[in-house]
C-alpha cells in the first residue's frame, strides 16, 4: 500500500539523490493515451463518498489516475505526496503489481484496488483500520489532549492496538510507515510532534482533514526525532508472517 511504502521510499529517494531534475524528466515522458485493464468492477469518484473497497487511506482521499502514470504522480502531489517520494514508491510498486512489460507499454498508474500480497508487511500490509472506524475513533479521542490534539506515539499506539487486537499481529514496517503519511498529511506539527486528532480521524475514512500538509523525505526524517519506541524491522516484516505467539 502506498501508506506501507514511504518509509522504504525515503531511502530510495535519498540514496537516488531526487532531486528537481527528476521533476523536469517527468514532465518529458510522454503521456500515451491507454485503455484502462485492470480487475475491477467499478471506480470511484471524487464526487463519491469514500470508497472501503480502496484499502489504502489516501488514494481513497486523493483517487489518483489508474490509467497513466504522469498524471497520477501530478495528482499525488496535488493530493500531498512529492513528486521524488511518488515516483521512488510508485515505479516499483506499478511494476509488481501490473508487470514491467505493461508498465513500458502501457505507463500506467497503481490500480487502487489490488494492493493485497505486494510484498506483503513491506509494501502492502493486512492490519487495516477502516474495518475497526469505531474502535479506532475511540481509541484516538480518548488519546486527545484539551487542544484536541494527539502524539506521533499515539498513532504508533493506535496501529499497535489494531494490530494486536483485530489480527493478532506485531506492527509490520508498512503498517508502521503509515503513521508518518497520516501525521504529516493532516498538518502534524513538525516541531512538537503534535496532530490533530480528527484530522487523523478524517483521513482514515478518507476524507480531507481540515488541516493538510505536505509529505517529504525531509518532513518524515524530522518527526522521526519523536520517536521513541524500536522501528519495525524491514528484514523481519519480510521473512515472517509477524504473526503474535
Amino acid at each position: 500500500m502506498l501508506a506501507a511504502s514511504l518509509q522504504l521510499s525515503a531511502v530510495t529517494a535519498r540514496g537516488a539523490r531526487v532531486s528537481h531534475k527528476r521533476s523536469r524528466l517527468l514532465r518529458a515522458v510522454p503521456c500515451p493515451s491507454t485503455q484502462r485493464n485492470l480487475p475491477v468492477t467499478a471506480s470511484a469518484t471524487k464526487s463519491d463518498p469514500p470508497d472501503p473497497a480502496i484499502k489504502c487511506p489516501f488514494y481513497r482521499l486523493n483517487l489518483p489516475s489508474q490509467d497513466n502514470f504522469v498524471q497520477f504522480v501530478k495528482d499525488m502531489d496535488a493530493g500531498g505526496l512529492d513528486v521524488p517520494l511518488t515516483i521512488a514508491f510508485g515505479v516499483p510498486f506499478v511494476i509488481l503489481q501490473q508487470g514491467l512489460l505493461k508498465f513500458i507499454t502501457k505507463f500506467p498508474g497503481p490500480n487502487w484496488y489490488e494492493f493485497d500480497g505486494i510484498i506483503p508487511h513491506v509494501l502492502s500490509h493486512e492490519d487495516l483500520c477502516l474495518p475497526h472506524l469505531p474502535e479506532v475513533q475511540k481509541f484516538i479521542r480518548d488519546k486527545k489532549d484539551a487542544d484536541g490534539t494527539i502524539s506521533l506515539r499515539d498513532l504508533y499506539d493506535m496501529k499497535v492496538y489494531v494490530s494486536k487486537t483485530f489480527y493478532n499481529m506485531q506492527v509490520t514496517f508498512a503498517s508502521e510507515t503509515e503513521i508518518y503519511l497520516i501525521f504529516l498529511r493532516c498538518g502534524g506539527d513538525v516541531e512538537t510532534g503534535r496532530v490533530d486528532a480528527e484530522d487523523c480521524l478524517l483521513l482514515l475514512e478518507g476524507y480531507e482533514p481540515k488541516n493538510s500538509g505536505k509529505v517529504t523525505y525531509g518532513a518524515i526524517k524530522k518527526i522521526e526525532e519523536f520517536r521513541d519506541w524500536e522501528p519495525a524491522s524491514v528484514w523481519k516484516s519480510l521473512t515472517t508472517d509477524m504473526k503474535l505467539p
